[in-house]
């Protein structure tokens, strides 16, 4: 666990910087210029932060079992959503809603 919560922290500023990005600001409901998750990690509830350890886990252990490698994440600034890397030895990609077919 000592891995997991820097990593799904650091997701959800990502997932942060991506939508401030395009103009999505904090609000109560979510809608297509709002998210109830647009806030700083500390003031997140748990299922909340839940939600990003979730995604942090999957990526941990398809990188533990060799599946994804650093050399296969692209940069951000390449990607259309912050969180979608290519599975290493099969098929789909790993992205915000866990593990997708091609």
């Amino acid at each position: 666990m000592d891995k997991l919560e820097p990593i799904a922290e650091k997701l959800h500023e990502a997932w942060m910087e991506y939508q401030t990005k395009y103009g999505r600001v904090f609000g109560p409901e979510r809608t297509p210029t709002t998210h109830p998750h647009m806030l700083p990690w500390d003031q997140l509830d748990g299922p909340s932060q839940n939600q990003d350890r979730f995604i942090a886990a999957v990526v941990l252990d398809e990188w533990a079992r060799g599946r994804l490698a650093v050399e296969d994440v692209p940069p951000l600034s390449q990607t259309s959503c912050p969180i979608r890397w290519p599975r290493r030895g099969g098929s789909g990609v790993i992205d915000a809603g866990g593990v997708r077919g091609s």
